[in-house]
């Protein structure tokens, strides 16, 4: 019952446009070995401003502009591990 319970407020965060929920949604899917619908919810997660779903995403782009405007955005949300890789990456 109490799954049933968490799993119902999580469709409800996600469907009301948070973040982190959606972050929590993609890393469900995940677990599950459910790619496409992984990505999709790493890609809104990260749309949507959450730093652990920004960095994230940076380890799947394909080039390094890309990785870099992933990195700076999780680093300025507050993800410290982006902050170190990305001084790594412009240094």
């Amino acid at each position: 019952m109490e799954s049933l319970l968490a799993t119902e407020w999580l469709y409800l965060a996600v469907e009301a446009g948070d973040p982190e929920a959606m972050y929590e949604q993609a890393k469900s899917h995940n677990r599950e070995n459910e790619k496409e619908a992984w990505a999709y919810w790493l890609e809104h997660a990260a749309e949507a401003g959450w730093p652990a779903a920004m960095e994230e995403k940076a380890r799947y782009v394909t080039s390094e502009e890309e990785l870099e405007l992933w990195l700076r955005k999780a680093a300025m949300s507050g993800a410290s591990g982006a902050t170190l890789t990305l001084a790594d990456l412009v240094a």
